[in-house]
């Protein structure tokens, strides 16, 4: 009896370290991030945005995520005819039972007009086809350029085909970490399980508003 209340005490001990190890990962990352705000005078939220509007944009990863949790915002003034909007983002992926943790630094972009048709572009292939209607799987044989192992989900293949093929598939070829979700105004790019780290964090802004650019001219 003795062994297994020692034995209870030790994995207790042990999940209490875990968590309290946790918190003051998150609270670190939270206090880099709002340093680099104020150095570089981005407005920063430790949360947002907020679950509603991300659901309105239509988009899979927030349409579909479930148990959300959007942190650690930053909302950049309009440039170049968009809005843009990093921030991290959690959320459980798949059917009940057996749904994993879905976790990234997000790049949420909101033009000034409708520039995209519905589009899923899972970068490593391993994100599962969106349930809601619009994004039917596309051969990615449609699409050359792409990384063989990438899947693309869109019921608009000509429109997207008409988009990827003047030479922007080659954008993600490139930096084939890369996944987007796209719809009408909206595009979201983010690299699947990775959260930016404050070191380059920076970068990791520059890279997509680069890429969001080019992907909408």
């Amino acid at each position: 009896m003795l062994i297994l209340i020692l034995a209870g005490a030790a994995a207790l001990a042990l999940l209490t370290a875990f968590l309290l190890g946790g918190n003051r990962r998150a609270k670190a990352r939270k206090n880099s991030l709002e340093e680099i705000g104020t150095v570089s005078g981005v407005a920063f939220e430790p949360f947002g945005p907020d679950l509603k509007f991300l659901e309105s944009t239509g988009l899979p990863y927030f349409a579909e995520g479930r148990s959300s949790v959007a942190k650690n915002f930053f909302r950049f003034k309009e440039e170049d005819g968009f809005e843009s909007f990093f921030f991290d983002y959690a959320c459980a992926v798949g059917a009940p039972g057996s749904e994993t943790k879905s976790e990234c630094t997000a790049a949420l972009f909101s033009f000034n007009k409708n520039v995209f048709p519905a589009f899923f572009l899972s970068a490593d292939g391993a994100a599962p086809q969106p349930g809601i209607p619009g994004y039917g799987p596309a051969d990615i044989k449609n699409f050359p350029g792409l990384q063989e192992n990438a899947k693309v989900y869109s019921d608009d293949v000509n429109q997207l085909a008409a988009l990827l093929n003047s030479g922007k598939s080659e954008l993600f070829s490139k930096e084939p970490d890369w996944s987007a979700q796209a719809a009408g105004q909206y595009l979201l790019l983010y690299k699947a399980q990775q959260l930016a780290s404050p070191g380059s964090y920076l970068e990791f802004v520059k890279a997509a508003k680069l890429l969001a650019l080019r992907l909408a001219v």
